[in-house]
């Protein structure tokens, strides 16, 4: 659903936010489409939902879930789809799609809207490369025309991303407390859908070489369960990945999924300490804080796993999104692209 964000979320000053709304003269969106959930902020409008794809046109719509027409062929986009992208990297055709989707929940079809500037993430290990970076910069930007079904009617939407630009994935929260951020060592670990990204920073600034993802999100955390719940008839790890979100009646079945996540975790450390990091004792001298839907689903056992010395903001889900909005704001809200 479409949520209405705080604009002093992770920020320091109210007004931060609002002035540089006010002074703007390019549209400002961020986007951070994930394996397991689609985050855009425009203005006030914080949209989260299932990031999922058919290639099919399909009944059933709901206000999260949109028949759309990209270069001639159908696709069902959202809430009720049921089909990922799950491989690493958000340059495929299949996160185009989704994200140009998500512009235009922001857009009023009768405006021009040739004034994008797009502020989009990536996972660790793609952003740090750079033809990566630059191809999916080149798939965004430019004119754009996609057919969006609202209220069952065809709607078509032409824009123009006048300017993309790519940052990694857990960077959002540094952003947002960059004032905290500019001295010292601090360590963000992104929960995502499909990867977990361990992001270093010194003085504020990424450290490419301690830095990485990993696949170890939702998604395969889900399907580990899976495989233990079968005997108790779940069916798919579309259902464990339900009872994550929403929770689970059958007090036996939370207690596997709980063991699970302690267990997955502990897997995480081992690669963490396969590339020199200690997570346990970096926490005892450093800040280091979770971020991603993963950890808004999974705060209580992250908590249980690496004790009280970790940071977890107060929407971790947003965290990445609101940084990138802020970020976006900032650096091109007042560039003339013309």
């Amino acid at each position: 659903m479409t949520k209405s964000i705080n604009k002093t979320t992770e920020t320091k000053d109210k007004s931060i936010i609002e002035i540089l709304e006010e002074n703007s003269i390019n549209k400002v969106i961020a986007i951070d489409s994930g394996k397991n959930n689609m985050k855009a902020i425009y203005k006030s409008d914080a949209y989260i939902y299932k990031n999922k794809i058919d290639a099919k046109h399909r009944d059933g719509l709901n206000n999260m879930t949109w028949n759309v027409v990209y270069k001639g062929l159908p696709y069902y986009v959202g809430d009720s789809a049921t089909d990922s992208d799950l491989a690493e990297g958000k340059g495929s055709l299949e996160h185009k799609i989704q994200t140009l989707t998500a512009i235009t929940n922001f857009l009023d079809v009768n405006e021009k809207n040739d004034n994008i500037v797009l502020i989009y993430g990536e996972s660790i290990d793609f952003y740090f490369k750079e033809k990566h970076r630059q191809d999916l910069v080149d798939s965004l930007e430019g004119k754009h025309t996609i057919i969006v079904y609202k209220d069952e009617q065809p709607v078509e939407y032409t824009f123009t991303i006048v300017k993309a630009h790519i940052l990694p994935e857990g960077i959002g929260y540094i952003i947002n407390n960059i004032s905290e951020c500019l001295k010292g060592k601090k360590y963000v670990v992104d929960f995502g859908g499909r990867t977990m990204n361990f992001l270093a920073i010194e003085n504020g600034a990424p450290v490419e070489h301690s830095s990485f993802s990993t696949e170890g999100g939702i998604y395969q955390l889900a399907s580990k369960c899976y495989h233990k719940l079968k005997e108790f008839g779940v069916d798919s790890v579309e259902s464990v990945e339900s009872y994550i979100r929403y929770g689970c009646k059958n007090s036996e079945v939370q207690k596997i999924i709980n063991e699970t996540a302690i267990e997955h975790f502990k897997e995480f450390d081992k690669i963490l300490r396969k590339k020199g990091v200690d997570i346990h004792k970096v926490i005892l001298n450093d800040d280091v804080i979770f971020v991603g839907g993963g950890t808004q689903a999974f705060e209580n056992q992250i908590i249980e796993h690496y004790g009280n010395g970790i940071i977890i903001p107060e929407k971790p889900i947003l965290s990445n999104v609101t940084g990138f909005y802020l970020y976006g704001l900032q650096k091109f809200g007042k560039v003339n692209f013309n």
